[in-house]
């Protein structure tokens, strides 16, 4: 080995031997961590519930025999997925309105009613229709 690469070796040695104390993890606590809301249970509730559903749907999903089957298990994941998230905002909006913030309350329930309608515009722009005689058609 030259006298230039060992140099170079002994001093990322150097160099790690003096970095290892800053990166070892530290496991004692040096911050008490406050205690769950009782909202947030739920939601930790409802969200263990949710991921426990596409665990389980996604084990199937693994072993499904075609592919209608392996489509079905996708719709489920995603109504899963769905009905997790309407959970959870059901879960905001009842404590919201527990709490008197009734102007978060209705934004929350109107969230929860507008989820997974598809939007569609009020004024709809006429286009005209398409050229028949036009190439390649």
């Amino acid at each position: 080995m030259s006298r230039s690469l060992s140099a170079f070796a002994v001093s990322v040695l150097l160099c790690t031997l003096a970095l290892t104390p800053a990166l070892a993890v530290d496991d004692t606590p040096t911050a008490a961590i406050a205690p769950m809301t009782p909202m947030m249970a739920d939601i930790t509730a409802a969200l263990q519930t949710e991921q426990a559903q596409v665990a389980a749907l996604a084990a199937q999903l693994a072993t499904a025999p075609d592919d209608a089957a392996a489509l079905q298990l996708h719709r489920a994941i995603e109504q899963a997925k769905m009905d997790g998230q309407l959970q959870v905002l059901g879960i905001q909006a009842r404590y919201a309105r527990a709490e008197g913030r009734l102007e978060d309350a209705t934004k929350l329930e109107a969230a929860l009613t507008a989820m997974g309608k598809v939007a569609t515009p009020m004024n709809v722009e006429p286009r005209p229709a398409p050229n028949a005689d036009a190439a390649g058609r």
